[in-house]
C-alpha cells in the first residue's frame, strides 16, 4: 500500500527524496542512509522515472511538495529539529 501522493515511491526512495530536498549530495545520502553511492544512484533513477522528472532539482521540487503535504495531513511525521 502506498501513501497518498507519493507517486508509488518506496519507503527507501522517500528517504532519498527527503535528503535531496535537504540539498544532500550522493555521498552525503550514502553516509546518511548507510547505503552505497551506486545504490543512491539507482534509487535516484527510479525516483526520476516515478516522478516524471529529468533532474535532481525537479525531483527536489516535486518531492518537497508531497513531503510538505504529507506532514500537514498526517501521512508522515514532521522532521524533528
Amino acid at each position: 500500500m502506498h501513501r497518498r501522493g507519493t507517486f508509488g515511491l518506496t519507503a527507501r526512495e522517500l528517504d532519498v527524496v527527503s535528503t535531496i530536498v535537504a540539498g544532500c549530495t550522493n555521498d552525503a545520502i550514502s553516509e546518511e542512509l548507510s547505503i552505497s553511492v551506486k545504490t543512491v544512484k539507482n534509487h535516484l533513477t527510479s525516483i526520476y522515472e516515478k516522478l516524471g522528472v529529468r533532474s535532481r532539482t525537479e525531483a527536489a521540487v516535486r518531492g518537497a511538495a508531497f513531503i510538505d503535504q504529507g506532514t500537514e495531513d498526517g501521512n508522515s511525521e514532521p522532521n524533528a529539529g
